[in-house]
């Protein structure tokens, strides 16, 4: 019978540990940029899908922009870097290739502020990993 407890007991605990683990990993792809996120758009100028990431992803395999179809990986265009330190976009899986460095906002900027996030030029369409930089 204490058996029985102590495994139910047991059992109850691991649900509600891997009920916040999933809660607080799906706050990052809800389809909403928010502060402590790195956010990638599908169009120029803030627009089109976004999807939100958390601080690193070393592969953008399958990933979506929010009310699309269209994957992230090579079909972003604009950023927006709203973590407290820098993000570094490469071009390849795996943080490697070309990189681009996006400046630490926190709350954000207004696209005047911040043009260089708003077209990615030369690495438009073409990113597919990134990381922070503390």
């Amino acid at each position: 019978m204490v058996f029985k407890r102590i495994v139910a007991a047991s059992l109850a605990s691991l649900a509600v540990l891997a009920g916040t683990a999933t809660t607080s990993y799906a706050a990052y792809e809800d389809g909403s940029c928010q502060a402590s996120e790195f956010c990638l758009y599908k169009n120029t100028n803030y627009s089109g899908g976004v999807h939100d990431f958390g601080p690193d992803d070393g592969a953008y395999i399958a990933e979506w922009f929010s009310g699309t179809a269209t994957l992230v990986n090579n079909n972003a265009s604009s950023s927006h870097n709203r973590f407290n330190y820098g993000i570094y976009t490469y071009e390849y899986s795996g943080y490697s290739g070309p990189a681009q460095y996006h400046r630490a906002t926190g709350t954000g900027c207004a696209s005047t502020e911040c043009p260089a996030y708003s077209n990615l030029g030369s690495h438009n369409d073409k990113l597919s990993s990134h990381s922070g930089w503390w």
